[in-house]
């Protein structure tokens, strides 16, 4: 396989593709208004687009799989050791996903039974409670993310040992696999329908049912690598992307757990792929500095958002929707800058400093961008 591209390949296809952090931040936001935002007081369609939203979290975490490939495979596997590359994933999320739970704590311990309370904490210190469903929510919901990412990044050095050598063909018919895999479990609960609530966590959250995102993502790194590609017509980033609006809108409300789990992961990859392999306005817009910042903070919004909003409410002692549409959009309004400066905050002063005492190494491989990956 070669991880070189082409002469002729646009800047966001060297080693670092900007767009794509640009597009880490917006997906971000849009699980923020998923948990958040009252979708009621919007017209259905419009409602919608939030309240399945939950297709933004697989893009988010096949995003996940792509950069950290693109980042770190090499000709034979990893251009690292995989114990650096464990340990430098750690010192990025472990610590900010704690202190988010620390913050959460106050707001829900005493909803727990005494006993449960401390083996929520055990499991949830040791980034394993999404493995038990009834635990997977426990302080910081989207904190349940941390088991799944960890899993995937426990396997990645393998996968990308066993599939780095790959013919474009044979990862492209991967990435079918993986999304048959993506929607299996999502297809026997539609069918079977349990009515106990547990399984529908387990399909939300259990590392093994969401792990094709992540594979899906590395795999399609992989198949970008594979060869020089052509530039991507400008036109199809923003196609694509109304595509999925479009989606979200209207699709028939029984494919609701299979829209939650990768349903549309085909045209999450052309939106990568577009983003990655071409240019034009919507590229250079998620390409600009600010964007690419915001990018980097992602996953500090993403974590921080559930627990900063319980406490405004807390504080505030009130229910919110009573104020009236001016008073509660601007509160809406400032819990939103509050998140994402805070999400910056933490990449800035927590993330990115304790980041860089992890175990360097050198390179194994040609060096690419893995900053915010």
């Amino acid at each position: 396989m070669s991880f070189s591209t082409s002469p002729a390949a646009p800047p966001s296809a060297r080693g670092y593709f900007a767009p794509l952090h640009g597009l880490r931040f917006f997906a971000a936001m849009h699980i923020v208004l998923l948990h958040t935002l009252r979708a009621s007081w919007f017209p259905p369609p419009v409602a919608r687009l939030f309240s399945w939203g939950g297709s933004t979290a697989s893009l988010f975490f096949i995003l996940s799989g792509f950069l950290l490939a693109h980042a770190y495979a090499a000709p034979g596997g990893m251009r690292i050791p995989r114990r650096t590359f464990w340990m430098r994933r750690l010192a990025r999320l472990y610590p900010l996903a704690i202190l988010c739970h620390l913050l959460a704590a106050p707001l829900v311990w005493s909803g727990y039974a005494p006993g449960e309370r401390w083996m929520r904490a055990a499991a949830t210190v040791a980034g394993v409670q999404a493995w038990w469903p009834p635990f997977a929510n426990s302080f910081d919901s989207p904190g349940w993310s941390l088991s799944y990412l960890a899993f995937g990044y426990l396997l990645l050095p393998s996968v990308l040992r066993l599939c780095g050598g790959w013919s474009p063909r044979r990862l492209a018919a991967c990435l079918a696999v993986l999304w048959a895999a993506c929607l299996a479990p999502a297809i026997a609960w539609t069918v079977i329908a349990p009515a106990s609530p547990v399984w529908r966590v387990a399909l939300f959250t259990h590392p093994v049912s969401r792990l094709p995102e992540f594979l899906f993502g590395a795999v399609l790194a992989l198949l970008l690598a594979s060869r020089p590609w052509r530039e991507v017509d400008a036109r199809v980033a923003p196609s694509v992307l109304l595509a999925i609006v479009l989606c979200l809108a209207f699709l028939p409300a029984g494919l609701f757990a299979l829209n939650h789990q990768g349903l549309l992961a085909p045209l999450h990859a052309v939106l990568i792929w577009s983003l990655a392999r071409g240019t034009g306005p919507m590229q250079r817009m998620l390409s600009t500095r600010m964007a690419a910042r915001l990018g980097g903070a992602s996953f500090g919004i993403y974590l921080l958002h559930v627990p900063l909003y319980a406490w405004m409410l807390r504080i505030l002692s009130t229910d919110v929707s009573a104020w009236g549409l001016g008073a509660s959009a601007a509160f809406y309004a400032t819990y939103l800058v509050l998140t994402v400066a805070l999400g910056w905050a933490a990449e800035r002063w927590i993330v990115v400093p304790l980041a860089r005492m992890a175990p360097a190494s050198a390179p194994r491989g040609p060096r690419r961008s893995a900053a915010a990956a």
